[in-house]
């Protein structure tokens, strides 16, 4: 009888040592399930979380860009602009770049000359420090007149020999009703210089004339080609010429600046094209001439007188160790322009006025833009 009881008891504590055993393991893997659910759970919450807080700084930092953009293009004066190109460096520092080069230098008194200069269109460059000085729409489509034969000045230094013989043609028959002239014949020959003083001084249509003709033959390579070719040949060439020196706003159409509604420009190229214009050491000389006594190639004499009142008017005799050049030009549409050049103390600067309300006035507007630059204002 006792044996039975012990063999029912060791069963029943075998029993309840297998069943606590298996309770064990039971919640043993209930709360490790249950557990990582939890952590799964806490792992999702903070990837949403995360997320969600990246997306908010992703949002802001976006917000501050585009505030970043707006205000670049409200000081710039440019459109704002959505596209993902603009967000680039590089183009955004083109775009600095560009609105530095032209923002008003510090102390320009832009209230004076807004009030007492009458050109429409004006830029002022500083060329020795390479800065922008002012400018009033100096991106705006304007028209050149005869500041147009610079452009034919420096095709004519770059394509002609200076000692070479340049006989004028027919070609002077193409100049404007009521042009400015120099008095050439067909078949008078002369060196280069002389057909420059021609064109520069007293404005002669009929030099720019010869002149173009004489680089559209030799762009050409053909002595004999037609007036017509050579014209174009010389209108082609002068193109892409202001467009190499970064004009963007200029289509040459003539030879002289007699006006046509395609012949036009903008202030600010005519910078670019004067600062080619003094690189050259013979426009240099001529532009600064008062006047200039020639002898054509037959030996006749001949004698110009500059038609720059800022380099031969006693009114302006003050500046006449400061002013250098350039070049005046009058239509009916382009108004009274002059492109002046000047030098003082070792600073050069380049002063383009365009429009101006009369004759004398060109010079006026001309003269304080240069105390302007140079500070001479109290």
């Amino acid at each position: 009888m006792a044996t039975e009881i012990k063999r029912v008891l060791y069963i029943f504590i075998t029993l309840c040592v297998i069943l606590t055993f298996a309770l064990a393991v039971s919640r043993f893997t209930g709360s490790s399930d249950n557990d990582s659910t939890v952590s799964e759970s806490l792992s999702d919450d903070r990837s949403q979380n995360a997320s969600q807080v990246i997306a908010e700084q992703s949002e802001e930092t976006t917000d501050q860009s585009l505030v970043s953009g707006e205000e670049s293009n409200e000081y710039s004066g440019g459109e704002s602009s959505t596209s993902s190109e603009e967000s680039q460096p590089e183009e955004s520092s083109e775009e600095d770049e560009s609105s530095e080069e032209q923002s008003t230098a510090e102390g320009f008194p832009v209230n004076y000359i807004e009030n007492n200069v009458t050109a429409s269109y004006i830029a002022v460059y500083n060329v020795t420090e390479g800065r922008y000085i002012y400018g009033k729409n100096q991106n705006e489509k304007c028209y050149p007149a005869s500041l147009t034969k610079l452009v034919t000045a420096l095709l004519a230094v770059k394509y002609l020999d200076e000692n070479e013989i340049i006989t004028v043609g027919e070609e002077i028959k193409r100049i404007g009703r009521g042009s400015s002239v120099a008095y050439l014949g067909v078949g008078y020959k002369m060196k280069l210089e002389v057909l420059l003083d021609a064109m520069m001084l007293p404005s002669g249509n009929d030099a720019a004339y010869t002149a173009a003709v004489a680089v559209g033959r030799k762009v050409l390579n053909n002595p004999n080609a037609s007036v017509d070719d050579a014209l174009d040949s010389f209108y082609a060439i002068a193109n892409e010429y202001v467009k190499s020196i970064g004009c963007t706003g200029t289509n040459i159409a003539c030879p002289d600046g007699y006006h046509d509604d395609n012949h036009y420009t903008t202030a600010w190229d005519y910078v670019l094209i004067s600062k080619e214009a003094l690189k050259s050491p013979l426009i240099s000389k001529v532009v600064k001439k008062k006047t200039a006594s020639d002898t054509l190639a037959d030996g006749a004499g001949v004698t110009y007188t500059n038609n720059n009142r800022l380099i031969t008017d006693t009114e302006y005799r003050s500046y006449w160790g400061i002013i250098t050049g350039l070049k005046t030009g009058t239509t009916d549409e382009a108004g009274y322009c002059i492109a002046v050049s000047a030098k003082y103390n070792g600073v050069e600067m380049i002063i383009i006025v365009m429009k101006s309300s009369t004759a004398s006035s060109r010079y006026d507007d001309a003269v304080k833009l240069i105390s302007a630059a140079y500070g001479w204002f109290e």
